[in-house]
């Protein structure tokens, strides 16, 4: 779990650059990191009452939730799946793997 302060802490920072910024566009852009970084928190709080109801799959964040955290939070961001995974012995039978 990420803690509030991080997340609050990194919010600061996008209010920060929107102020220094003229461009409205970049403006916008920092909103729409502030909303995020906002959802985080409520959502988290949404999860934990779920979360007490019914239990909930612990591997159902999507992709797209992923890399919002990544870009948002930078080093901070450690993904939990990482530490769940296997490791691969190098041998694989995709085409993809180089």
């Amino acid at each position: 779990m990420i803690s509030y302060q991080k997340v609050i802490l990194k919010m600061a920072a996008e209010i920060d650059q929107a102020k220094k910024t003229a461009d409205h566009n970049r403006i916008k852009e920092h909103a729409r990191a502030i909303r995020l970084l906002t959802d985080l928190i409520l959502d988290d709080e949404q999860s934990q009452e779920t979360d007490q109801v019914e239990k909930a799959d612990p591997v159902g964040k999507s992709l797209a939730d992923e890399l919002e955290l990544r870009q948002m939070l930078g080093a901070n961001y450690q993904d939990k799946s990482k530490d769940q995974s296997t490791e691969d012995d190098g041998q694989s039978d995709s085409l993809l793997d180089f």
